[in-house]
């Protein structure tokens, strides 16, 4: 399983989950937002069952995030710099 954490808004980051979340193989642990609660992103990963973390959380859940095996971050259209 590969697996997938994503920062990112709008069209772009979308796309991207579209393809994700029907790849087989692939897991998106994570989708970071900077504002989680308002934002279209959030309702569609959550019906696809992807946590959804605030951007202002991310530093307390990387923890989390990081302890899975192997992985790709991929910044998609974010000004987000981890």
């Amino acid at each position: 399983m590969v697996r997938f954490v994503v920062i990112g808004e709008g069209r772009p980051a979308k796309a991207l989950l579209d393809f994700l979340v029907e790849s087989p193989g692939a897991a998106v642990d994570a989708l970071v937002l900077k504002d989680s609660e308002s934002n279209p992103l959030a309702e569609f990963a959550r019906q696809h069952d992807v946590p959804v973390v605030d951007v202002s959380r991310f530093s307390q859940e990387a923890g989390r995030i990081a302890a899975q095996p192997g992985g790709w971050l991929i910044n998609v259209n974010s000004t987000v710099i981890i």
